[in-house]
């Protein structure tokens, strides 16, 4: 141990550069992170849909209270189903 010691008082620049070395050779030797970039899209998870009675299929669509259709999913303002409507009309346009 002494002999260590001694060797490093007298190369005191090579014990430095030694230990610096052993400090930032894992993080030279890392391979840079690639950053990916977020997107705004309204992208929805793959979802299985579920199969429909043949009772249910024949019932007419339920109308609400004042007569009127309910709005359809797209047309609500805001609504994930409006962003992918206006996000398909987009694409198709070129």
């Amino acid at each position: 141990m002494e002999k260590i010691f001694e060797w490093l008082k007298a190369n005191k620049f090579i014990a430095i550069g030694a230990a610096a070395l052993l400090f930032l050779a894992p993080k030279l030797l890392r391979k840079p992170r690639r950053r990916r970039r977020t997107t705004k899209t309204a992208a929805a998870p793959y979802r299985r849909r579920a199969r429909v009675s043949i009772r249910r299929r024949n019932k007419p669509a339920r109308r609400s209270a004042g007569g009127k259709k309910p709005k359809k999913a797209w047309q609500v303002k805001g609504s994930l189903a409006a962003r992918r409507h206006m996000a398909r009309i987009r694409k198709m346009r070129g």
